[in-house]
């Protein structure tokens, strides 16, 4: 079966297309939360995943349709001590964590923005951020789904 982008609606449609390749470790949904204009700091949807040591693939879609304006989200897997930016630079997240941020916008899905893939060298528990630079209204009404994937060793 040949795989297309445009076949993609959900993370459970992607799931289905690379089960012979990946397994499920973690998948949850929950809305995003607007940035803080007052304090000029991103808030960061954190959730905490046991991953052992392997390669994984990090997805993330917006699960929403946007009313107003387009809406864009960030995600990044954060080691363990590995420190939070408050503030969101694409730059510092993506370089200095050791992984570009998944971006998601819209409800289209793109491999080259929706899914990263990240290596775990110890058992951990890792965090997994979702956050967002955009402070309007129909932010808090967004939700998203995020999911990770452990790569099938077939050589095990």
């Amino acid at each position: 079966m040949e795989f297309r982008e445009s076949q993609v609606r959900s993370l459970s449609d992607y799931l289905g297309i690379c089960k012979n390749y990946y397994d499920l470790s973690f998948w949850i949904g929950a809305r995003l939360i607007p940035y803080d204009l007052k304090r000029n700091r991103c808030e960061w949807v954190l959730f905490n995943v046991d991953l052992s040591c392997g390669n994984y693939r990090l997805c993330l879609m917006l699960a929403s349709e946007w009313k107003l304006r387009p809406i864009r989200a960030y995600s990044v897997a954060f080691a363990p001590g590995e420190r939070i930016p408050k503030k969101l630079e694409i730059r510092s997240i993506g370089y200095d964590y050791g992984m570009p941020p998944v971006i998601a916008d819209g409800n289209h899905f793109f491999l080259t923005r929706n899914v990263n893939d990240f290596q775990v060298k110890r058992d951990a528990n890792y965090r997994v951020g979702i956050t967002t630079m955009y402070w309007t209204a129909d932010v808090a009404d967004m939700c998203f789904e995020v999911m990770v994937l452990r790569k099938i060793n077939h050589y095990e």
